[in-house]
């Protein structure tokens, strides 16, 4: 049968991570500062300083730790961010995607995802929630849920490197992880320790999840 497709032309298997594609993080400070906004554990100079969706992911992809509530929670109750996000993320998960913003890396798979047989694009979903959100936008995307395997895959997308470690077959893979300071050494030019490791036997790239963002001083955050 004549598919149409050369047989030159490497066929793609890419795997994307959810929150390479959709911001749930600032969906969860949004959250955060509709819902708790006077509570005693808000640093309320986030919302004088930064009074803009786009100054919100300024900050959120120049914060050093990996939990988005480390720009918007007091220092002193910084223990207890883990416990408040995922208590978040289990009780109102629903409404945190309902106000969800895709990044604009979704705008690159689905885009992708129309050159049928050539470029086959996979989500990985943490579940139902997540597949249905992909699902709600236009072309012809692959979900799966909890997908750590990545011997059919060409490409992964990953939101951070501590993820990195949950795929097996993680070999001769290319790697895109997200432009954000809590993946990358204090001096902002190289990767973590952990993801370096993981270089030595893949090709390592950084993605921005935003084309037209106004990147501050780090000094300044």
């Amino acid at each position: 049968m004549n598919t149409g497709i050369s047989s030159d032309v490497q066929i793609v298997y890419n795997l994307f991570e959810f929150e390479t594609l959709v911001d749930v993080d600032l969906s969860v400070v949004m959250y955060i500062i509709d819902n708790m906004g006077n509570s005693k554990y808000i640093d309320t100079s986030l919302l004088k300083n930064t009074n803009t969706i786009n100054g919100i992911e300024n900050r959120l992809l120049f914060r050093e730790r990996y939990n988005p509530l480390s720009i918007i929670i007091k220092k002193e109750y910084e223990d207890s961010i883990d416990d408040i996000y995922n208590e978040i993320m289990e009780y109102h998960k629903q409404e945190i995607l309902d106000k969800a913003l895709p990044t604009d890396i979704l705008s690159f798979c689905n885009l992708g995802s129309t050159i049928s047989g050539v470029i086959n694009n996979h989500v990985n979903c943490k579940d139902k929630l997540e597949e249905e959100y992909i699902h709600s936008f236009p072309g012809k995307v692959i979900t799966k849920i909890d997908e750590y395997d990545l011997s059919s895959y060409n490409t992964l997308y990953a939101k951070t490197v501590d993820n990195l470690f949950k795929y097996k077959n993680l070999v001769n893979k290319k790697i895109f992880i997200i432009n954000a300071r809590y993946n990358m050494m204090k001096d902002f030019l190289i990767y973590k320790p952990e993801a370096m490791a993981v270089s030595t036997s893949n090709t390592m790239c950084v993605i921005d999840p935003y084309k037209n963002l106004t990147i501050p001083s780090i000094g300044g955050l």
